[in-house]
């Protein structure tokens, strides 16, 4: 396995014979960004996925090759003509070695890929599965709409809200690519809304909460038929492996939303007062 510990800055591109490969060899070009990117997942249910890549290759030049199959690798980086004497005597090299190394986007560092591009059957690695790509294979579980009244709310009463279901997943290995991934996952937050306005949220020690107990509150204060929607956000952290060189590492793969909506009927009540009844003052 090649390290980077000893390496300084790449080579000066002035030495190297540029290639097709060349216009590759750019990190922005390969990062990829997703931001509540609508999806389904495993069992086709829809699901919202936030999250950014979950690693980028960075690009370091580590040497020359030659179209005879000769490679030098660059312990530091030199100018022409001041170089060892076999590459002088070889003249310009024919394509670089690059060590392209993998970060994570917590900034740590993950599997590294050599190439070496006068070998027509090496290549520049592809990035490794997206964050959308993982939930997609996730069967998550379906949240159920649990309020209190259960069958029908009342105007200026509260309406009790809880989650009944598990709060932990695994995600099953799945091979993409070059790539192995499995993750673990948990819920991170529940939100409950009524015709697209938020009535209630739980996280931390409260997030599922019981009938007994709620998770949390919401108070109607107009009669009619409403869409009751529960989201349920999990978060995850996925566990990868670079199958050409067995180098596992870890990364966020941010958060999945699942959602579930159903109908509830929200009535209001006037007390009537009798002949006969006391009425107060």
């Amino acid at each position: 396995m090649l390290t980077l510990a000893f390496l300084a800055a790449p080579a000066s591109a002035d030495k190297i014979k540029k290639t097709e490969t060349d216009s590759q060899i750019n990190g922005d070009e390969i990062r990829t960004r997703i931001k509540g990117h609508p999806s389904t997942d495993s069992s086709g249910n829809p699901i919202t996925v936030t999250a950014g890549p979950i690693g980028t290759w960075v690009p370091f030049t580590v040497g020359g090759c030659w179209a005879d199959g000769h490679i030098q690798q660059y312990v530091v980086p030199y100018a022409w003509p001041d170089v060892p004497g076999e590459v002088r005597a070889r003249g310009t090299e024919d394509g670089r070695l690059v060590a392209w190394q993998l970060y994570t986007p917590a900034g740590d560092p993950g599997p590294v890929h050599l190439q070496n591009q006068c070998d027509p059957n090496d290549f520049v690695p592809l990035p490794p599965p997206s964050p959308l790509e993982v939930w997609a294979r996730t069967p998550l579980p379906t949240p159920s709409v649990l309020t209190s009244p259960r069958v029908k709310g009342l105007v200026g009463v509260p309406n009790l809200f809880w989650y009944e279901g598990p709060t932990t997943l695994t995600v099953p290995s799945i091979t993409l690519g070059f790539w192995s991934v499995t993750a673990q996952g948990e819920i991170d937050s529940i939100r409950w809304f009524a015709d697209d306005e938020l009535v209630g949220a739980a996280e931390g020690s409260t997030l599922t909460g019981s009938e007994e107990s709620p998770a949390a509150e919401g108070l109607f204060r107009f009669a009619g038929e409403v869409e009751l929607r529960a989201e349920v956000v999990w978060s995850a952290t996925a566990t990868i492996t670079y199958l050409p060189t067995g180098e596992v590492f870890t990364s966020d793969i941010g958060t999945a939303t699942r959602t579930e909506t159903r109908t509830y009927l929200i009535e209001e009540r006037q007390a009537s007062v009798n002949e006969g009844d006391p009425v107060d003052g």
